[in-house]
């Protein structure tokens, strides 16, 4: 209860007497410390350690895990590693020979969805399919959304 509330409000927690800085420095130490034994029990499950097991890419990975599963919770993020793994081992083996179509499909998708984010940035082709949300909505005043205010009687 202590972490969550040095998270939340350290400055309210210091002022509660706690020792803040002892709270942070034991989890400091107690996740270095999980993160060696798990580097020692990474190293007999490869085999060798080398350069690329550092690259960018297993960092984005983890992030992507994170995005898809959700990041309220440690669940959220082992269900994203679950769906995200499965996802990668399902469209690179069995039907590698549809990748290009669940990648066209995931394109389109994602296109069709951000329809009206693109429909507002300047300079940008609209497509069809996204013809009815590029129009400006009118407002309750009669004013479409584009248009400026009128400038008051002098």
């Amino acid at each position: 209860m202590v972490l969550v509330s040095i998270r939340d409000a350290e400055s309210r927690t210091r002022f509660l007497g706690y020792r803040v800085e002892n709270y942070k420095l034991f989890v400091f130490t107690l996740s270095a410390c999980m993160a060696g034994v798990a580097g020692a029990l990474y190293v007999p499950q490869v085999g060798i350690i080398n350069p690329s097991e550092f690259a960018p890419a297993n960092s984005i990975e983890a992030v992507i895990w994170v995005a898809v599963g959700g990041r309220g919770t440690l669940i959220g993020a082992v269900i994203g590693a679950i769906v995200v793994n499965y996802g990668k081992t399902t469209f690179t083996s069995a039907h590698s020979r549809h990748t290009g179509c669940y990648c066209s499909a995931a394109c389109l998708c994602s296109s069709r969805c951000c329809c009206r984010a693109a429909s507002s940035a300047p300079s940008v082709t609209i497509p069809a399919c996204c013809a009815s949300a590029a129009r400006p909505a009118a407002k309750e005043d009669g004013m479409t959304a584009g248009e400026p205010a009128p400038k008051p009687a002098e």
